[in-house]
């Protein structure tokens, strides 16, 4: 009886854990965006570095990376430190190579106070050249590229 009672139970306990886990990341990241709005930066850093360090890092689905982007960012121009925008950058290439729709939508929906960070973040990411609209070898041809060429004098 004992045996059958543990072959209910423990599906049941890991289905809970697994449903826990996700749910203790969306409540990571929703303290931390309540110790930002609260004015807290020590306490959202607290929680991001917990929720980052986490064997869940690897399974935050699109909208957690994308939310976990914008706090960084947050955090960076509180607290003036570089790693966190770098930080916040890879967080926003990751949930755009999770499922760019589901990205796209988040970002475009974003409220006024966080699309600055959001406009941030896709100026980070899109490559420097492609922003240019031309190839640098349309200007100087490849043959006149010289490693003396290059040295400022």
């Amino acid at each position: 009886m004992k045996y059958i009672l543990y072959l209910f139970i423990l599906p049941l306990a890991a289905m809970f854990s697994a449903c826990s886990s996700e749910g203790s990341v969306d409540e990571d990241l929703r303290t931390a965006e309540m110790s930002i709005a609260n004015g807290d930066m020590q306490a959202a850093e607290s929680v991001v570095r917990h929720l980052a360090g986490s064997e869940h890092f690897s399974e935050l689905d699109t909208k957690q990376l994308a939310r976990l982007s914008l706090i960084y960012m947050q955090m960076a121009d509180s607290l003036d430190r570089e790693d966190n925008v770098g930080l916040a950058a890879n967080c926003y290439r990751m949930a755009y190579e999770a499922n760019s729709d589901s990205a796209s939508e988040f970002y475009a929906t974003l409220s006024p106070e966080h699309m600055p960070y959001a406009m941030m973040l896709r100026a980070l990411v899109q490559p420097r050249d492609t922003s240019l609209g031309f190839e640098v070898n349309e200007l100087v041809p490849a043959d006149s590229l010289s490693a003396d060429s290059l040295l400022i004098n």
